[in-house]
């Protein structure tokens, strides 16, 4: 089924340290740009909320009358006159905009799904996966045209339901969340870089799409909303519109509701089927409604493996969550293979070491999955997901700085120990299992205080929030609200290391590479444009998406 499943011979094991494997790749790395404030010309109006929270006192700091910009905030004007900052040259830049790639959807059959079960070689558990593929055969064209058409249509309802002044809001949010691409997408949009013939490009959306069990549950949170805003059947129109109009080839969601009623199976599973995926699902445990899924375009992908991973260990208060995260092996149509997952960590703002100790599972079980024993090395991994913390946060820096120390850290009244996870979990301080060290030769490390891996995770994103001291003109980017405009929606992708790199870090981009995302929006923008969920962002979140190339 797959060669993930690590093998190893078990004498002369237990080197003292693991050697790092410098991997030389001619990868065209150009992920890096200009870490500056870049906004696009907004109405006036819609500008003048825009800029709401550029004061540390809350105020707008600029006027607009008559598309003329005047600083009245004193202490503003000077930090800006002292720094050469131009405001006028900043809102009259001219951008570029660059088109998604449409793709064709293809739909392999339009009789209903039926379920498999496949027993993983690398995995004791039975597996459920949707096939959406029957025994029988197509006669003719008619059925795949039928299904066409009948997507279509929808998408046009989608957009029906909108009103005219809907559909202008809608207009100028996908003008705001343009495409930023990196170099090396920029230089194969232009055709100054040719593709191999056996490259792959591929899109993933990563969504928390809010279950509707928890915004029944806290209406508090959605005062002011409109209630046709809050209804399942509405909102779900708006999130089929956004994943149609993102062409995204794998798909992540958070917040899919599996009960009460079940609106994965009812409506989610089946829709998706009907476009072309497959899917891998896990709900949470303790008897929760909600979980995690990810659908893959089964054109563009097929499954290798799948494990769901809960966090939740009986005795072990930090792991004491219902919270839970998903690890797939997908091999891409050009043979190559990816590591995709997606989890949803604690939302406690005070619980970080519980976020900490449940990142340290989902690592150890990416570990174990992504491992290529041939190679000696792992495949490309992309982590996706709600993880309910900030850019620069501890979990944030394990993540992707690759190691954070953890004991003093502030625990309530305590401080947290020099052993956060106990032994006989078998996962050590390397975010790995006992036992796959064990097969790769390795003693596992315990008692250092510090959690640490070797995945060299990217955001997708350059994260200003806390990187500067002033805030930035228009305030951070963001992807939900928690009392205030915050991201903790990311997509992270992993490197190597190599001897060629240029950056600090020693890392550059292998087999996988990242061609360009889709821009955030900054809390004023996701206001004025009517907050969330709105008539034209159906969640309390919003989506994420990333263009990648993968080489074999």
């Amino acid at each position: 089924m797959t060669d993930v499943e690590v093998s190893g011979d078990q004498n002369d094991c237990f080197e003292s340290k693991c050697d790092i494997v410098y991997v030389d790749v001619s990868s065209g790395d150009d992920t890096d740009y200009e870490a500056v404030d870049d906004y696009t010309h907004l109405e006036p109006k819609v500008l003048e909320v825009h800029l709401n929270c550029s004061s540390s006192s809350g105020n707008s700091v600029i006027t607009v009358e008559d598309d003329d910009l005047k600083i009245i905030d004193e202490k503003f004007k000077q930090s800006t006159e002292s720094t050469g900052y131009n405001n006028s040259k900043y809102f009259s830049k001219e951008k570029r905009f660059y088109s998604q790639i449409s793709t064709e959807i293809v739909c392999e059959n339009s009789k209903p799904h039926r379920e498999k079960k496949l027993k993983m070689k690398n995995d004791n558990d039975d597996v459920t996966v949707v096939n959406d593929e029957d025994t029988g055969e197509i006669e003719n064209n008619t059925d795949i045209e039928d299904i066409k058409t009948n997507i279509a249509k929808e998408e046009d309802d989608g957009l029906d339901n909108l009103g005219s002044r809907d559909k202008e809001l809608l207009a100028k949010l996908e003008k705001i969340r343009r495409w930023r691409m990196t170099g090396l997408g920029e230089a194969l949009e232009a055709g100054e870089k040719k593709p191999c013939v056996t490259d792959i490009k591929f899109r993933v959306l990563s969504y928390n799409i809010l279950a509707q069990k928890h915004l029944t549950g806290h209406l508090n949170l959605y005062r002011g909303k409109q209630q046709y805003l809050l209804d399942w059947d509405y909102r779900w129109t708006g999130i089929k519109r956004e994943v149609q109009a993102s062409s995204a080839d794998i798909v992540t969601f958070q917040e899919v509701q599996f009960s009460s009623p079940d609106h994965f199976n009812q409506q989610i599973r089946p829709w998706f089927a009907q476009l072309g995926y497959e899917v891998v699902s896990q709900c949470r445990t303790g008897g929760k409604v909600d979980g995690c899924a990810i659908f893959f375009r089964r054109d563009k992908f097929s499954l290798v493996t799948f494990k769901g991973v809960e966090y939740k260990q009986e005795d072990i208060p930090v792991l004491n969550k219902d919270n839970i995260g998903i690890v797939c092996c997908l091999t891409a149509s050009n043979g190559a293979r990816v590591a995709i997952a997606t989890t949803h960590l604690l939302f406690n703002p005070k619980r970080e070491e519980i976020r900490l100790a449940q990142t340290a599972l989902l690592l150890a079980e990416l570990d174990h999955l992504a491992w290529d024993s041939q190679c000696e090395g792992h495949l490309p991994v992309i982590v996706t997901g709600d993880l309910n913390l900030q850019p620069y946060s501890d979990t944030y820096n394990l993540i992707t700085k690759g190691g954070v120390r953890y004991a003093g850290l502030p625990c309530g009244r305590s401080l947290l120990p020099d052993q956060l996870l106990p032994v006989h979990l078998g996962i050590s301080d390397t975010c790995q299992k006992v036992t796959e060290l064990t097969k790769r030769c390795v003693s596992p490390q315990f008692g250092s205080g510090s959690f640490s891996h070797q995945f060299g995770f990217r955001s997708v994103y350059n994260h200003s929030r806390h990187l500067n001291t002033r805030v930035p003109v228009g305030g951070y980017e963001a992807t939900t609200f928690h009392s205030s405009w915050v991201t903790v929606d990311y997509i992270f992708y992993s490197t190597v290391q190599s001897r060629q790199a240029a950056s600090k870090d020693g890392r550059q981009e292998g087999r996988l590479k990242l061609l360009g995302r889709q821009s955030l929006l900054t809390g004023p923008e996701i206001s004025a444009l009517g907050g969330l969920p709105s008539t034209i962002c159906p969640s309390d979140h919003l989506p994420l998406l990333a263009e990648f190339l993968l080489k074999i």
